[in-house]
This record gives structure tokens, C-alpha cells and sequence, in this order.
């Protein structure tokens, strides 16, 4: 499993796919909190109606879900998202 520079994920909440390999989803989590990351969202659109535990605050979403993602973090320069708060907000 590749690793992840700390100094671009410390203190953030990051995005991870699930791969070819499903038996790695868990560990996913470890890698981010090795890094210093302070969440998770995992794209895993062929998972349903499943129960995962992660060592940090994590969400699990679908294909249609990560799309609306992908739109939302390309929307605004300076995206900010807390696991702590649901609000929005941005930096300029």
C-alpha cells in the first residue's frame, strides 16, 4: 500500500478510492491517521448496506455521491470541511 506525505495531509480530511483489492478498505484509515489526516471520505460505489469501523471519523459514498463531491471541492479556490462540523466554509 503506497503511503502519504504527511505535510499535505496533516490536519485534513482526505478523499481515498477503493481499489481492486476490497481487503484493504480498513487499513485505509490507518495509513490516513499515520499521516495526520483527520478523516476519511471512502468512495466505494459497489458497497451497500455494509457496517465498516475506521480508526478516525470516516464517511462511505457512492458513485453519485462522489460526484457531487468532486464538483463541490472543484467549486471554490479554498475549500474547508471540519469532521468536527458539517457547516461550509471558505478561505479567499
Amino acid at each position: 500500500m503506497k503511503t502519504l506525505d504527511r505535510n499535505l495531509v496533516a490536519g485534513k480530511i482526505v478523499v481515498c478510492t477503493v481499489g481492486v483489492y476490497w481487503d484493504f478498505i480498513e487499513p485505509k484509515a490507518v495509513v490516513v491517521q499515520e499521516a495526520g489526516g483527520v478523516g476519511m471520505i471512502l468512495v466505494a460505489p459497489m458497497l451497500v448496506d455494509v457496517a465498516l469501523s475506521f480508526v478516525i471519523p470516516s464517511s462511505l459514498i457512492g458513485a453519485n455521491e462522489a460526484i457531487e463531491l468532486d464538483k463541490y471541492l472543484n467549486s471554490e479556490r479554498h475549500v474547508w470541511l471540519s469532521p468536527s462540523n458539517t457547516n461550509r466554509s471558505t478561505q479567499s
